[in-house]
C-alpha cells in the first residue's frame, strides 16, 4: 500500500518550504495543563483551520478524463500512524473527518484510538485492502483517485501529517500523492520547531506556501493557543 502511495508522490512535481516557528507559549500551557493534547493533534488543527480558510488545500490535481482540478467542501487530514503488528512495523493512516470543526480534546481521542486499538478495527480497510494482488489493488486505487471525488476523499483526504520528531529528526520531503502535506522536526533550545509544507506545484508556488506557513504560524498562536487555554483551564 505504501508503495502504491509513493508511486503516486513520485509522479508529481513536488516541492517543500520550511518556516522556523517559535512554540514556547503553546509549550507553557501544555506544561501547565491536566489535558493532554499531543503536538501532531495541534498541528493537524491549525493546518485544517488554514485549509477551511483557503481552498487551494482542498483541491487536487487531475489527469482523467482531461487535466482539471477537483475541490473538497471539507478539510480532511490523513496522519501517519506507525503500528507494531505481526512482529514488523506497518505504516498505516489515521482519517480525521472535517477536523478543522473538531475540538482538539475530540481529535486528540481519536488519535489516541488509532495508536491503541486492535488494527484489526482500526484500520481494518486498508489492512485488507494491502492483502489484495498488486494489480487489484492499482486498479481500485486508480478508481478512486480519478473516477470519483467522495472516493478520492474517503482513501486519501485533502491533506497529509507525518513526523518523527519525537525521535528527533526531522522528514526533509514528506512524501504524499496529496496537494499538500506538512511535517515539524523536534524542537531546539529555544522551543522552535522547523514546519515543512510538501506541496503539489502545479497547483502552488513558493510564495503562496510562504504565506500559508505564515497563516499557520498565526493559525497555532490565535484560535489554537486560545483552545489549549479553555482546556488547560477547564
Amino acid at each position: 500500500m505504501v508503495s502504491l502511495l509513493l508511486s503516486y508522490h513520485q509522479a508529481m512535481p513536488i516541492c517543500a518550504h520550511d518556516r522556523l516557528i517559535d512554540l514556547s507559549e503553546l509549550v507553557e500551557v501544555r506544561r501547565n495543563s491536566a489535558v493532554r493534547i499531543s503536538w501532531p493533534v495541534i498541528f493537524m488543527k491549525a493546518y485544517s483551520l488554514v485549509g477551511a480558510a483557503n481552498p487551494i488545500l482542498r483541491r487536487w490535481h487531475q489527469d482523467f478524463p482531461w487535466k482539471h482540478q477537483g475541490e473538497s467542501p471539507d478539510v480532511v487530514p490523513m496522519v501517519a500512524v506507525t503500528r507494531r503488528y505481526r512482529d514488523d512495523d506497518w505504516l498505516f493512516f489515521g482519517r480525521f473527518d472535517k477536523a478543522d470543526q473538531r475540538a482538539l480534546d475530540e481529535l486528540q481521542t481519536r488519535l489516541d484510538q488509532y495508536q491503541t486499538h486492535p488494527v484489526e478495527i482500526a484500520f481494518r480497510t486498508q489492512r485488507r485492502f494491502s492483502m489484495y494482488p498488486r494489480f487489484v489493488r492499482r486498479l481500485v486505487f486508480w478508481g478512486k483517485m480519478n473516477l470519483s471525488g467522495n472516493r478520492r476523499l474517503k482513501r486519501l483526504g485533502t491533506f497529509g501529517l507525518t513526523t518523527i520528531s519525537g525521535a528527533g529528526a526531522t522528514i526533509q520531503m514528506p512524501p504524499t500523492p496529496n496537494t499538500s502535506a506538512i511535517t515539524y522536526g523536534p524542537m531546539d533550545e529555544n522551543e522552535q520547531s522547523l514546519v515543512t509544507i510538501a506541496y503539489d506545484h502545479r497547483l502552488m508556488d513558493g510564495m503562496t506556501v510562504a504565506r500559508l506557513l505564515q497563516e499557520l504560524d498565526d493559525t497555532l498562536h490565535g484560535p489554537v493557543l486560545q483552545e489549549l487555554r479553555e482546556l488547560a483551564g477547564s
